[in-house]
């Protein structure tokens, strides 16, 4: 059982880092757009 549990926290933890990129990462390509277009 405590073994399922800190497979399922790495697993969370990843998908979170994965998340967390993707959304950094288009969040820098909008502002890039932002200042294209002023």
């Amino acid at each position: 059982m405590g073994y399922k549990v800190t497979v399922i926290k790495k697993v969370d933890f990843l998908i979170n880092k994965v998340i967390f990129k993707s959304i950094c990462e288009g969040f820098a390509k909008w502002n890039k757009f932002q200042k294209q277009d002023i």
